[in-house]
């Protein structure tokens, strides 16, 4: 059986715990954890709020069209649609790298053969980045669409978007 590991700091400020089901990342006032069978951020905290309300997940899915109903897509594809929350973890780890923590999940994503992985990097100034690479393996349909989403809460209404935003 394996141990988990005791409290491990990095120079700036960030450390990691590891328990047997999450590991755990402070960083000041903020705190988040990844989960052990999901593999992704499903915490995250700074002083008394949240800055999440649900979990990270993939998502696979979007809304059909009229043509994608004409094509069948709705059932050609329905591989997707649950594919992004039934992924689970295969392993999840933990090391300080150069100042930051670094979280390492694989992933099983329940569509062919397909895996992910997903490296949450927690820096000292409290942003956290998320470098996902996924791996399409066996005979698949068409991809509706790849993102992720979490809930956030009602009080971040005012928000910046990098990139296109919620119309592209």
């Amino acid at each position: 059986t394996r141990q988990p590991a005791g409290t491990v700091a990095a120079d700036g400020g960030c450390e990691f715990t590891e328990t047997a089901d999450a590991i755990e990342v402070r960083v000041g006032d903020r705190t988040a954890t990844i989960g052990k069978q999901s593999g992704m951020l499903e915490t995250w905290q700074a002083g008394q709020g949240p800055i999440i309300t649900g979990p990270f997940r993939f998502d696979f899915w979007r809304p059909m069209t009229n043509n994608d109903e004409g094509a069948g897509y709705q059932r050609s594809l329905r591989v997707w649609r649950d594919a992004g929350p039934a992924a689970r973890a295969e392993s999840v780890t933990a090391a300080v790298v150069d100042g930051r923590v670094e979280v390492r999940s694989d992933l099983r994503i329940p569509a062919g053969q397909t895996t992910a992985t997903v490296v949450w990097t927690f820096h000292p100034s409290g942003q956290i980045t998320v470098s996902p690479a996924i791996r399409f393996r066996g005979n698949l349909p068409i991809l509706p669409r790849i993102g992720m989403r979490c809930g956030i809460p009602e009080e971040l209404a005012a928000c910046r978007w990098f990139g296109k935003g919620p119309g592209e």
